[in-house]
């Protein structure tokens, strides 16, 4: 105050003229001091002056006297207003939002988990955080996150959620009384030979369960017999401690499969669903059905090579959602009676486009497809009987015993009784 007691010209002022002069100058001051940020484009002060709500999502905070919050909240909530839309942070605000979570932070090991999480869960590849797309997005969702390397995702993160997972497994498969196993050999695309063991219990709520235990290589790559395979699978199984609760085992009806079960004592028992595959494929081999088989199979190969043709015969369902064709594969199961299934509803297109194609294929005639609708009704019976078998939630050993019963009493006409009777003692 003292320095308003003496003028420029020496002169003094009263108390009165001193109050004016500070009354004029606060309101200017807090006016200019409002002017600066232009946080207020996006915020609506409320009439109290306590709070202000975001002109964008309604969300309401604390004005406090600064626009810390409010700064903050439109880089977080909204990263895609223009830079020069943006208001500029403040020091401190600038500050916390370019400081990283430390390594040890409760909140980054949270976060990674969560990111390790979702690479295993929908199965991503984990390059996936060296991408520019997937930096922003993340970055979008919390600046203050930094998505760990490829490298230390791998040798860290990865390991450590796997031992986690190993040593949660073993625990349960410790309480576990008996357990089924199965397990089959296939080769990859880079021509390399594995073998998958997968295990099958019931929990205490006596809900049964399933657990993949292993997928590796064969203990020797070069030889395939019955006694590598036994000898490969016995390491499984005395790895995760189960090699002597294991009940049965259940393969494909390859001979080395079976000799593999004999010299582990192990009592095999055929997979049912890949037994009906085989029966289906030897009924498609027979001369008369091999003929049609390959006219549907010569059919389906046109349109899938030929983009035009199958624009021309989708544009010739005349529907919103059209169908497409499904290409017979002796390894897919039921996939001969899915392509004769999408044919018999397409049929109209499929001639109405290879009638008007020059050097086309022939259509089907009527008594082709009065053939295609008896083979569709022999094989539903088998699409039904496989997909059943197939539940991974339900113990499924007493349908297969029911389905032999059926087609012994009922429909013999589709079961070789040879086979259905051998089926039934391997069952038994």
């Amino acid at each position: 105050m003292h320095k308003y007691l003496r003028a420029s010209n020496g002169q003094g002022c009263s108390a009165a003229t001193i109050e004016e002069k500070e009354q004029e100058e606060e309101p200017q001051a807090k006016k200019a001091r409002y002017g600066q940020s232009n946080v207020w484009n996006f915020f609506n002060k409320s009439s109290d002056g306590k709070t202000a709500k975001c002109l964008k999502c309604g969300k309401i905070y604390q004005t406090s006297g600064n626009t810390t919050n409010m700064a903050g909240h439109l880089k977080r909530v909204h990263p895609t207003l223009t830079v020069s839309e943006l208001p500029k942070a403040s020091g401190h605000m600038a500050a916390y939002l370019d400081k990283k979570y430390e390594a040890s932070s409760k909140r980054k090991r949270d976060l990674d988990s969560a990111l390790l999480n979702f690479i295993c869960s929908d199965l991503r590849p984990f390059y996936i955080v060296e991408n520019e797309g997937f930096k922003q997005f993340v970055n979008a969702l919390d600046p203050r996150y930094e998505l760990p390397s490829r490298s230390t995702l791998l040798s860290t993160c990865y390991n450590n959620l796997f031992m986690n997972m190993r040593m949660k497994l073993k625990s349960i498969l410790q309480e576990v009384e008996y357990c089924a196993v199965t397990t089959d050999c296939w080769t990859s695309r880079a021509n390399e030979a594995y073998l998958t063991v997968t295990c099958h219990f019931i929990d205490p709520e006596f809900k049964l369960r399933t657990a993949v235990l292993s997928t590796s290589k064969l203990q020797n790559e070069k030889n395939h017999s019955a006694e590598n395979i036994a000898n490969s699978l016995c390491a499984v199984l005395i790895e995760w401690e189960v090699m002597d609760k294991v009940a049965a085992i259940v393969t494909d009806s390859a001979r080395t499969m079976i000799k593999a079960c004999e010299i582990l004592q192990k009592r095999h028992v055929p997979c049912f669903a890949h037994v009906i595959n085989l029966i289906v494929q030897q009924c498609l081999n027979q001369e008369k059905i091999k003929v049609i088989m390959g006219k549907c199979k010569s059919i389906v190969g046109f349109f899938k090579k030929s983009t035009v043709a199958y624009a021309k015969f989708k544009e010739a369902q005349n529907t919103e959602k059209p169908y497409s064709l499904k290409q017979e594969c002796p390894t897919r199961w039921n996939s001969a009676f899915h392509m004769i299934e999408r044919i018999l509803k397409t049929n109209d297109a499929i001639s109405s486009v290879l009638l008007s194609t020059p050097k086309g294929l022939a259509p089907f005639s009527a008594d082709e497809i009065l053939i295609l609708k008896d083979i569709k009704i022999l094989l539903q019976p088998f699409e039904c009987a496989t997909l059943q078998p197939s539940s991974r939630t339900l113990v499924t050993l007493k349908v297969a015993k029911a389905a032999i019963a059926y087609w012994r009493a009922y429909r013999p006409d589709y079961c070789n009784m040879k086979f259905a009777m051998f089926l039934e003692w391997q069952l038994c």
